[in-house]
């Protein structure tokens, strides 16, 4: 593909790679993916092949064989979602099989082939190792010293909690004994004891008391460790919604409970001020670790508290005022270019005063460096509606009399009123007549094109006039010398957005002029009839004199090829060819046959060929357009935005792979069905909590819910299957870690007790499979119910020593 000097094609191919590397969701990918299934699926095994040389320096520890397979399974998924016809696909994916084969060592070339006519299944994936917080040393700790250090009468709950802390120690020790355990495991039990631990705890002695066995064990204690111990046990997900009625903390689970309690369990100002400062450190080493959805929970944790003035300001204002120099300033601006990570980064930047919009602004003014201009302005945009309403205050104070004002400040400005949306109650005509305040004769014209950009997408009367006016104004430089401000090139520039924008516009004036523009043929304006190629984009159908004056003008170009040919006048049909490509009026159509037929091989009839092909697709319903990645978004944010939004459809989940894993279906914004394996309905979104999985999510409307993504359910609001999920999640993260997936059970002489609201049934299928072998694991998978209720019930039979662990 490397030889088809094609600007689409280009673009494809690199979405194409992006896909590949699951920076962009499928149905981004969609427009891309249909273009390259009309080119040889051997080009695009090249293009496999180029990924792979680029991917192989960075996982040296992935086999290309499993390369080749994983980008062939990614193209597959867009059929598998029907976001390309899965019949043409198909037929492609024979010949792009057959072709990556040519790429894969011979060695590993059988098997893959045999992959490949398979290629539901997933390549592997090697994630590399996950950092602990255990250290070597003498397990000599028992589990009595945790209960025998805590003094005076203890209630029911107390006793539940002491007895599993005594558990995760048992278990931590025989991770200690076992050289070749896992870090990760000794990781979850370490955060899970801390985490108990500190939410248990009254007092700093109390907590001391309890964390005294982890010391033996060599695990640093020290508070900065505590906080980095219980951060790594936080889900990915961002911050989590509020139930109407609720008292208390946010439903954030018992890892921010802890932390809260741990800065505020401390006995002086100085001690809490200390231990807040090292939650703001766990905050950005999380975030440093392309963490974002744990560091904003933890931000808007740190905000809380200072919120609540638990924190002295002097403990707090050096904090924000310095902090933001340890963020990762590579990873803050690659997330600041991805709209789906704004609202988590938006707590994040809130704990910092450097990067609030007064600040941000104030380092804008005068900034000379466009690579630092440019951050700070996505930096900005992070802020969305704070931002737009500060730029708009500097703006309107930029245009009173006498002050002095940097006119590329202004056009910064302009900008972000441009590219931060526009809040309802904000008024579009005051809007358009300040920027027109701030933009004059003497605007340099770097900022005249940000106007001009601003102008197009204000629908007001004033933006059309004005946009019309420049239309005159730059024509006039050009055909009247004495009154240029700027050079020719810069008015040519002006001149090409000033007509995009009108053919943006689209109001029946704006178009006219534009035609009226482009007809024009004094030399002195140059390429008039280029600057038409604008108007294709848009169906001119409805305005029968406009569209009859183009036609008669290709007509009339046309009729100068008649027995020769004018190569000088080529591009002028091109340009005419090109405006008329969104308008699949009868006697457009009827020109662009005559012209592709007529003249093959000319690129003016290669263009009308392509306007054909345009006007016989069909066209595709529009889909939401909410799409990103889950670990980024998290899924409480995504089913909170699809709740508000009254629309209907079905939002996919993929796994990192892109493997479809869920559906889940909304009506009108309210949730009826959903499926992931085996479950469905509650279950199935349950399930989604307490076993997330990285991966990307695309939302499609439409016009009715089937029953092939889960039965039916009545319609119900989502926050409250969000609030229990995020409770099993966290109840299924302490059961797991007393009752890991390996584990075999076997029955002690105590007998059991019923788990509150769990089914006797249930109970009794459960206890025969645990007590006959199976590990926690296999009782899960093979029970249809969500893994919660399963492992909660294994712990509690283990809490109560009615199982212990074999």
């Amino acid at each position: 593909m490397e030889t088809v000097d094609n600007a689409e094609v280009r673009i494809a191919v690199s979405e194409f790679h992006q896909y590949l590397s699951d920076h962009i969701a499928p149905l981004m990918f969609t427009d891309s993916a249909e273009l390259l299934l009309r080119y040889p699926a051997s080009a695009l095994a090249g293009e496999v092949n180029r990924w792979k040389g680029a991917q192989a320096s960075r996982a040296p520890g992935v086999a290309a064989a499993d390369f080749l397979f994983h980008a062939v399974k990614k193209f597959a998924v867009m059929g598998e979602l029907d976001l390309v016809s899965r019949t043409d696909l198909a037929r492609y994916l024979k010949d792009l099989s057959e072709a990556v084969l040519e790429y894969c060592p011979e060695a590993d070339r059988e098997n893959l082939r045999r992959n490949l006519e398979q290629v539901g299944e997933t390549a592997p994936v090697d994630d590399g190792p996950l950092e602990t917080i255990h250290r070597q040393g003498d397990a000599t700790a028992t589990t009595q010293e945790v209960s025998s250090q805590i003094e005076g009468p203890l209630t029911p709950e107390a006793t539940l909690a002491l007895r599993r802390l005594s558990l995760f120690l048992e278990h931590l020790q025989l991770q200690q004994l076992q050289p070749d355990a896992a870090g990760e495991r000794r990781g979850e039990l370490a955060s899970q004891f801390v985490t108990t631990a500190a939410v248990r705890s009254s007092s700093v002695r109390e907590l001391e008391q309890r964390l005294a066995p982890l010391r033996q064990l060599g695990i640093d204690t020290a508070s900065g460790n505590l906080f980095k111990a219980i951060s790594d046990g936080l889900p990915g997900w961002g911050s989590l919604p509020s139930s109407d009625g609720e008292k208390g903390p946010p439903p954030a689970g018992a890892h921010l409970s802890a932390m809260r309690q741990m800065v505020l369990l401390a006995e002086d100002e100085s001690e809490v001020g200390k231990r807040f400062r090292e939650l703001v450190l766990a905050v950005v080493e999380q975030f440093n670790q392309g963490h974002l959805g744990r560091a904003s929970m933890m931000a808007e944790l740190a905000l809380q508290l200072v919120a609540e003035g638990r924190i002295q300001p002097m403990f707090v204002d050096t904090l924000r005022n310095t902090g933001h120099e340890k963020l990762d300033l590579e990873r803050l601006k690659s997330l600041s270019d991805r709209p789906d990570s704004r609202p988590a980064l938006r707590k994040v930047l809130g704990l910092f005063k450097a990067l609030q919009p007064d600040a941000l602004l104030e380092a804008l003014d005068g900034e000379s460096s466009r690579e630092r201009r440019h951050e700070l302005l996505t930096i900005l945009e992070i802020h969305q509606s704070t931002a737009r309403a500060k730029a708009f205050e500097l703006l309107n104070a930029s245009v009173s009399p006498g002050v002095d004002v940097d006119p590329f400040f202004q056009m910064n400005l302009i900008y972000l009123l441009r590219t931060i949306e526009r809040p309802e109650d904000a008024s579009v005509g005051a809007e358009v007549n300040l920027v027109m305040r701030a933009c004059n004769k003497q605007s340099p014209a770097p900022m005249v094109k940000q106007a001009i950009a601003f102008l197009a997408q204000s629908e007001h009367e004033h933006a059309e006039r004005t946009l019309l006016a420049y239309l005159q104004v730059f024509e006039n430089m050009l055909l009247q010398p004495e009154t240029r401000v700027y050079s020719i090139e810069e008015i040519d520039a002006l001149l090409e957005r000033t007509c995009t924008a009108l053919a943006r516009y689209g109001s029946p004036r704006a178009w006219r002029a534009l035609i009226d523009h482009g007809l024009k043929t004094e030399t002195g304006l140059g390429n008039t009839v280029s600057r038409l190629i604008a108007a294709g984009h848009h169906d001119l159908s409805k305005q029968k004199d406009l569209l009859g004056r183009l036609v008669g003008a290709l007509k009339a170009e046309m009729r100068s090829v008649l027995g020769f040919k004018l190569k000088k006048n080529d591009e002028k049909r091109l340009a005419l060819v090109q405006a008329l490509a969104g308008t699949p009026a009868p006697e457009v159509r009827e020109l662009m046959e005559e012209i592709a037929q007529k003249y093959p091989g000319e690129k003016f009839a290669e263009a009308a060929s392509k306007a054909l092909a345009g006007f016989d697709k069909e066209s595709e319903p529009a889909a939401a357009g909410l799409s990103g990645d889950l670990d980024l978004f998290g899924l409480p944010t995504v089913l909170q935005i699809l709740s508000q939004t009254p629309q209907t459809g079905v939002l996919s989940l993929l796994n990192s792979e892109g493997a479809l894993q869920a559906t889940l279906a909304f009506e009108e914004g309210l949730f009826r069905a959903a499926r992931f394996g085996e479950l469905s309905g509650d279950d199935a979104v349950y399930q989604l909590f307490v076993k997330p999985f990285p991966g990307t999510f695309a939302f499609a409307t439409r016009e009715h819910i089937e029953s092939s993504h889960g039965p039916l359910g009545p319609p119900q609001q989502i926050v409250n299957l969000i609030l229990e999920g995020v409770r099993r999640h966290d109840e299924w993260n302490r059961a797991a870690a007393l009752v890991p997936d390996e584990a075999s059970l076997k029955p002690t002489d105590k007998p059991t007790t019923p788990l509150e609201g769990e089914d006797k049934e249930f109970s009794d299928s459960l206890w025969e499979k645990v007590t006959s072998g199976a590990t926690a694991a296999e009782c899960e998978a093979s029970l249809a119910v969500d893994c919660y209720r399963v492992r909660q019930l294994l712990a509690h039979w283990v809490e109560e020593e009615a199982l212990m662990i074999a």
